[in-house]
């Protein structure tokens, strides 16, 4: 079947086998072969293709036909597979170099607070369980800004107190003390006895 020279060294047996130095010259002859004899055709309006190989022997035929199509259908996976591999490495190279990059941005936030002397504490959420983190600094403000809204409510009562007793003569609390009652009492008793 191939139209080859007897005289080519690649086709002659040594020792009942093909010298490997021949071998790219009978792969270019069965290429030439295959080239000569295969027609692919596609099928109109599908993606199938129509595979013939033409020889004297129609098992053959039909074998190298199915090894063609065997063959491309296995290229293509290996293709497809590359192509996910290569795309599964990217990722995680991607991967490694942002959790590096993470992991730098969280010894760099530790120096700061370090620095800074800032040191966070789990926040508590409603039911206990730790939702964020804040600072002592954090801590220390809003203590401070409940300790002055409770002073600023307190002096406004007492303001109003002081205010009410200044115009009463005197306040409601002075009223109800009972010491002070007493005493009040004493001087009404005293006075009219002064007078008289």
């Amino acid at each position: 079947m191939f139209d080859v020279s007897s005289n080519d060294p690649a086709f002659q047996l040594v020792n009942g086998r093909y010298p490997a130095s021949g071998r790219a010259a009978r792969q270019s002859a069965a290429g030439a072969v295959l080239a000569k004899h295969l027609e692919i055709a596609p099928t109109r309006l599908s993606r199938l293709v129509d595979i013939q190989f033409t020889s004297p022997n129609a098992d053959f035929s039909a074998r190298v036909a199915n090894a063609w199509a065997d063959n491309f259908i296995q290229t293509n996976l290996e293709r497809k597979l590359q192509a996910t591999s290569y795309g599964r490495n990217l990722l995680q190279r991607q991967l490694a170099q942002l959790k590096e990059r993470l992991d730098q941005s969280q010894r760099q936030l530790v120096a700061y607070a370090s620095s800074q002397r800032i040191i966070n504490l789990p926040a508590q959420s409603g039911d206990g369980r730790s939702s964020s983190e804040r600072s002592i600094v954090a801590d220390d403000l809003a203590a401070l800004n409940t300790s002055l809204a409770q002073a600023t409510t307190d002096r406004i009562h007492a303001q109003a107190r002081y205010e009410q007793a200044g115009r009463a003569g005197a306040s409601t609390e002075a009223l109800r003390n009972q010491t002070i009652g007493s005493l009040r009492q004493k001087r009404a008793d005293l006075l009219p006895s002064t007078s008289g």
